[in-house]
């Protein structure tokens, strides 16, 4: 579903469109000030932005014109109780952005959106796939060096603290563990896993296509790949993202 951040500084106002963007399938993210916007837009997977432009410290309009020059690619619809000067777009600073004038219905903020969800549907669609590893040191600069040329954006951690943190990252797509990482207890992780995050795939990296697995993990959903077809080959990873990501 396409996720909308919506920014004001009156908490009914992001209530109620919240509620009634969820009751339309859309997610939501909300924030009150400018600066807790840019923060989850780091942090968060967004389609759109609609923003209040009367807010202090930050208005709206400097926290668009952030916006597009740290993420162009995200549109964003501006929203005020004061009116605009034209009657569909506003112009600030050579950009025009989409306006809406309060009180609106939340139908019209959908109808406003889906003016919009041409711009954000070609992003969603050929975004680079984001991988969370859980490996030692070494075998994560193996990794990295090896996926360099591919286009995937790597993070990876050793930590399995770190590692369940990372799980709170909605922009995170794919997940790689490396066995020979895992201890008696970091096994626990799989189930972690499967309870955090169970729409994410999980690929594990193995010894001989798991011959030497003393856990069985069929039934979690866990895909299997011998290392030494993924040092030697990555196109593997290519085709997985395309078959089970896209």
């Amino acid at each position: 579903m396409p996720c909308i951040l919506l920014v004001d500084d009156e908490k009914n106002v992001l209530k109620t469109l919240s509620m009634g963007l969820r009751r339309l399938d859309y997610g939501v993210e909300a924030a009150q000030t400018g600066s807790e916007a840019l923060a989850l837009l780091e942090k968060k997977n967004v389609d759109a932005v609609v923003s209040d432009i009367r807010m202090s410290p930050m208005d709206g309009y400097t926290l668009a014109s952030k916006i597009k020059k740290q993420h162009p690619q995200i549109p964003v619809i501006l929203m005020s109780a004061y009116g605009f000067e034209s009657q569909q777009v506003e112009e600030k600073d050579g950009i025009i952005y989409p306006k809406i004038t309060k009180p609106f219905s939340v139908h019209q903020l959908v109808d406003k959106l889906k003016e919009v969800e041409n711009t954000w549907k070609p992003e969603v669609k050929n975004k680079p796939c984001k991988i969370l590893i859980f490996c030692d040191t070494e075998t994560l600069k193996k990794i990295r060096i090896h996926l360099k040329s591919t286009g995937f954006n790597v993070v990876g951690t050793g930590s399995r603290e770190a590692f369940l943190k990372y799980l709170d990252d909605s922009t995170i797509d794919c997940l790689l563990i490396d066995e020979q990482h895992l201890d008696h207890s970091q096994w626990k992780i799989l189930n972690d896993l499967d309870t955090r995050v169970p729409h994410k795939p999980v690929i594990l990296l193995v010894e001989s296509q798991g011959q030497n697995m003393q856990h069985t993990i069929k039934d979690m959903g866990v895909m299997m790949l011998d290392r030494n077809k993924f040092f030697s080959d990555h196109t593997w990873m290519e085709n997985y993202i395309k078959d089970h990501l896209t």
